[in-house]
């Protein structure tokens, strides 16, 4: 009989404290997952194309060096003597 009160005494504490954990959540999660869906969406049209796992080419090349640089006038003729 003990342990049937203590479970229900338990079970009552944890779900008052469940109940004022989720009171105090300023925000619904729904509103926030969509704000940072929409902040996601920004960064990806202002930084141009990102690559990650799920989108990788798996036919073409992918360059990670990018377009070569042209050398100064200074390092090149030094090459040259």
């Amino acid at each position: 009989m003990k342990r049937i009160a203590y479970v229900w005494l338990a079970a009552t504490i944890l779900a008052g404290s469940m109940t004022v954990v989720s009171g105090a959540q300023s925000e619904p999660l729904g509103d926030y997952a969509r704000a940072v869906r929409k902040e996601k969406k920004q960064e990806k049209l202002e930084s141009g194309k990102r690559f990650d796992n799920d989108n990788l080419p798996k036919t073409d090349k992918l360059s990670v060096v990018g377009n070569a640089t042209q050398e100064p006038a200074s390092l090149s003729s030094d090459a040259d003597t």
